[in-house]
């Protein structure tokens, strides 16, 4: 499971469409709903994908971010929690570490 969590993250990610695909962010929310330790898995990759230097693997990861966060208090418990380096990867907050160029 954890392997197939990881791929869906992968190609949720790195597809390079402006939207994720329904059909695959159905199937991360189905995984996530199976267990805590699935959704705090899932909160860890993304927020890998988040950090990484690719606008576009960016905001694909901030979309999925987005739809878990509006669905799992689990999930908003785990962004705030670590609110600063969300906000650091998704604004720009830190000078040090800017955002990558579109």
């Amino acid at each position: 499971m954890d392997q197939k969590l990881s791929n869906l993250v992968e190609e949720l990610t790195t597809s390079g469409e402006p939207q994720l695909s329904p059909e695959k962010m159905k199937e991360l929310k189905k995984i996530c709903k199976s267990s805590e330790e699935q959704l705090s898995r899932a909160y860890h990759l993304l927020m890998a994908q988040l950090s990484q230097d690719h606008a576009e693997i960016r905001l694909s990861a901030f979309q999925a971010i987005d739809e878990l966060f509006a669905r799992s208090h689990q999930f908003r418990m785990l962004v705030v929690s670590n609110f600063q380096e969300f906000l650091e990867l998704t604004l720009g907050t830190d000078h040090e570490q800017p955002l990558p160029p579109p």
